[in-house]
């Protein structure tokens, strides 16, 4: 007897073995995907911390001698040369840190969406200062001027 085509029990055999397949399949490619994302997360907090890193930076280099002082609040304040910025201010609030110069608004470093705190040590001529923002920590020491 000659046979064309493929029966039913061998179509629904087929079936089972694609679904046996496709149910390993989902939750590692879901897991590859939640790595991926929890990768791109980590690289943009680690992004952000380098910002307020570099704004830091470049308040301290606008710093005048002895104009750097670690207020009751937590922040750093910062005089500087030209009285018309005096004074930068970098704070971290509920979660975000934000930089006010001069009698201007605090603008946010950080985004809202990410937990961010900043904290400020002063010993010995120098500042340390601790930035973390989501799993992302960096922490620079700065010579004071």
């Amino acid at each position: 007897m000659n046979r064309r085509g493929i029966t039913l029990m061998e179509t629904l055999l087929y079936c089972a073995l694609l679904g046996i397949l496709a149910a390993g399949a989902l939750p590692a490619g879901y897991a590859l995907l939640s790595a991926a994302e929890r990768g791109r997360e980590d690289v943009r907090a680690a992004q952000e911390a380098a910002f307020v890193a570099a704004k830091v930076d470049w308040a301290l280099s606008e710093a005048r001698a002895g104009g750097v002082s670690i207020a009751d609040d937590g922040g750093l304040s910062i005089r500087t040369r030209d009285p018309a910025r005096d004074p930068i201010v970098v704070r971290g609030s509920d979660s975000q840190i934000c930089l006010r110069s001069g009698a201007g608004a605090c603008d946010p470093l950080t985004s809202p969406y990410r937990q961010a705190r900043i904290s400020f040590s002063q010993a010995a001529g120098t500042l340390a200062v601790r930035i973390a923002v989501a799993r992302a920590t960096l922490t620079i020491t700065r010579p004071l001027p």
